[in-house]
């Protein structure tokens, strides 16, 4: 089965962070300036089925670009958004 987000971790398109469990890219499909995509380098087809530990993981990747994207674009704030299933 093809996965969008796992084709996009082949590719290592515009990678800004990259360890054994994550992977963040800017989004080739951006909504906004800073659209930043954090994903689990593995597999999972939804939230429920990915490991404790590779979620806290994720949103602790999150909330460290998050501070960037405010001092990067001067943002006075974020939005975090799940995107769980097809």
């Amino acid at each position: 089965m093809d996965c969008l987000f796992c084709d996009l971790i082949k590719k290592k398109m515009n990678v800004l962070f990259e360890d054994e469990k994550v992977f963040v890219m800017l989004s080739p499909q951006s909504s906004t300036p800073g659209h930043v995509l954090v994903l689990p380098k593995n597999h999972y087809p939804i939230l429920e089925l990915v490991p404790d530990f590779i979620v806290g993981d994720l949103f602790k990747t999150a909330n460290k670009i998050s501070v960037a994207l405010f001092e990067a674009f001067g943002a006075h704030g974020t939005n975090m958004l799940v995107q769980n299933g097809p």
